[in-house]
């Protein structure tokens, strides 16, 4: 009613909003070098959880994920020559923020992925040129980061996809988008 009302012009109300916590690891290929230059995303899983955070790893492979949310989170890391990987990891709120990436003990190891290619093509089953590919989703994830032009024949490759069901999204100009090409790597 009208209590939150009056306790604003009273200068009595309280807002209590959640503390955010930082999210520390390293990203490496399947042979333990460091992957710089990839792309982490991390969110947290509670239902209703807006928390949600990007970083690229330095040189090291090492990255710094902040404001998320203490509990259960996701993290995805996506590089040009590997596939994306996805990691259940833990925030623990009551880790040392001065912990280093090594410490945190989050690694995410990621693996060359699978070629995936196709080719766009209007509905007279001419080829598409320069029509935009990109994920819509892999699995429950919708944060992928990857897409492509396709050429003067309409095709598109993907040289390290995930293994699993991804849906494409094609726009073109002067075409409808299509938004559930289901394609398996």
């Amino acid at each position: 009613g009208d209590r939150p009302v009056a306790d604003l012009l009273d200068q009595r109300a309280v807002v209590t909003i959640e503390r955010r916590y930082l999210l520390r690891g390293v990203v490496s290929g399947p042979d333990g070098e460091p992957v710089p230059r990839a792309r982490v995303l991390g969110w947290n899983v509670e239902e209703g959880s807006k928390a949600y955070a990007e970083a690229r790893t330095d040189a090291r492979g090492a990255f710094t994920l902040t404001d998320l949310c203490a509990g259960d989170a996701l993290v995805l890391a996506e590089s040009d020559a590997f596939a994306p990987k996805l990691v259940p990891a833990y925030v623990d709120p009551d880790a040392d923020a001065t912990e280093t990436e090594a410490d945190s003990g989050l690694t995410v190891t990621v693996a060359p992925g699978v070629a995936l290619e196709g080719r766009v093509v209007d509905d007279e089953g001419a080829p598409v040129e320069y029509a935009y590919v990109s994920v819509q989703r892999w699995g429950a994830v919708d944060k992928l980061g990857w897409r492509a032009r396709t050429g003067t024949d309409g095709g598109f490759r993907w040289d390290h996809a995930p293994e699993g069901e991804v849906i494409l999204r094609v726009s073109a100009r002067g075409c409808k988008d299509r938004e559930a090409v289901a394609l398996r790597a």
